[in-house]
């Protein structure tokens, strides 16, 4: 196994490195006695996972950390500076891991008997404080200097429908402290405005407080897909979320509608083929490349381009088409390497899809 075995000891996973991708941190003894103890931080790469802090002394290029065992560990950003720090309680002992972008620094602190830890603004200063149970319970005030402020509010929300299923796709926010790539995500949804009977948030929707230190629903996405819907009207709104747990006001709600027919195997091959929007191709391309789409009746549509902040960069069609195959060239050769969204309106639906210009 990757992994270093343990007894007694705790995991926890957090982006540490700021990639967008979950590490693991691995605590406990090595051995039945007792007696060897360890802490490993294994960086996700993708394709595995490299042991890359340890209390191993022959892993020249790794830096050292103490051992730890019998610990509990909680994730947040104590320092607000924008990064995920952890918060460990072992043997009676509490110890911060301060990250400072994968550079990882070890801060006892001046408790004994610590037995759960925990991270909660108790004062609404916007920085963590630390909750320590066990023979000397007490909470530990953060005074940092550098005060939390909430990510930006989602913006540019769209949708696309298809039978039961939806995708919801919003633009990334932005954090003074957090990068962007680092923030997450809470989406609610409902069958009533302000409703969250689809979907629900750990959150206060009026004013955008975290209830608990949690990630967002989503995760570090900005779409999120539901299958199974039955018919209906529904609801949402999206709000990011920081490593420091404070979370943005809510957008504003938005709505889309799920329609599900029933058709019989005699006559469907009389219907139509639906309104269909194609993979752009080439994809990835430079400077240009096609968009395929299906009408399955006659009417006025709109193909538009956008960037993936949701600014206009071309409107491609603007105008009535009949039914059946249509082609359409796209040239970006003014345009910055990216990921564009292209979106469709048609027949009273929305399709989107991404495309990738490299150049």
């Amino acid at each position: 196994s990757v992994f270093q075995g343990v007894i007694n000891g705790t995991v926890a996973f957090t982006d540490f490195d700021l990639d967008t991708d979950q590490d693991v941190l691995i605590t406990g003894y090595t051995d039945a006695a007792e007696t060897n103890l360890f802490t490993g931080f294994y960086e996700n790469t993708g394709t595995g996972f490299d042991l890359f802090y340890s209390t191993n002394s022959n892993q020249s290029d790794k830096r050292k950390v103490g051992g730890l065992s019998k610990s509990r560990a909680v994730v947040g950003d104590y320092d607000n500076d924008g990064d995920p720090d952890m918060l460990i309680s072992a043997e009676g002992e509490a110890t911060i891991f301060n990250n400072n972008r994968g550079d990882i620094n070890e801060e006892k602190l001046n408790v004994s008997g610590a037995g759960s830890v925990t991270w909660v603004d108790y004062d609404g200063d916007g920085d963590l404080d630390i909750v320590i149970s066990g023979a000397s319970s007490k909470v530990l005030s953060n005074n940092t200097s550098i005060k939390n402020t909430a990510p930006s509010v989602p913006e540019g929300l769209m949708f696309t429908t298809a039978g039961d299923t939806v995708n919801l796709i919003w633009n990334a926010s932005l954090d003074s402290q957090t990068p962007t790539k680092s923030l997450t995500y809470n989406v609610r949804i409902g069958t009533s405005p302000g409703a969250s009977d689809v979907l629900s948030v750990n959150a206060d929707l009026s004013t955008g407080k975290l209830r608990t230190q949690v990630n967002g629903n989503a995760g570090y996405k900005t779409s999120l897909s539901l299958r199974g819907l039955p018919n209906g009207t529904y609801y949402w709104q999206v709000q990011a979320v920081d490593n420091g747990f404070m979370g943005s006001m809510f957008s504003q709600e938005q709505q889309f509608d799920v329609t599900l027919s029933t058709v019989s195997n005699e006559s469907s091959s009389e219907l139509p083929s639906d309104t269909r929007l194609a993979q752009n191709y080439p994809n990835p391309f430079n400077p240009s490349t096609t968009i395929s789409y299906t009408l399955k009746s006659s009417g006025t549509i709109n193909l538009r381009v956008y960037d993936i902040t949701g600014r206009l960069v071309k409107e491609l069609v603007n105008e009535r088409k009949n039914a059946g195959e249509h082609v359409v060239s796209f040239d970006a050769g003014n345009l910055a390497s990216g990921i564009y969204i292209y979106r469709l309106q048609a027949e009273g639906k929305i399709l989107i899809r991404k495309m990738t210009l490299i150049k």
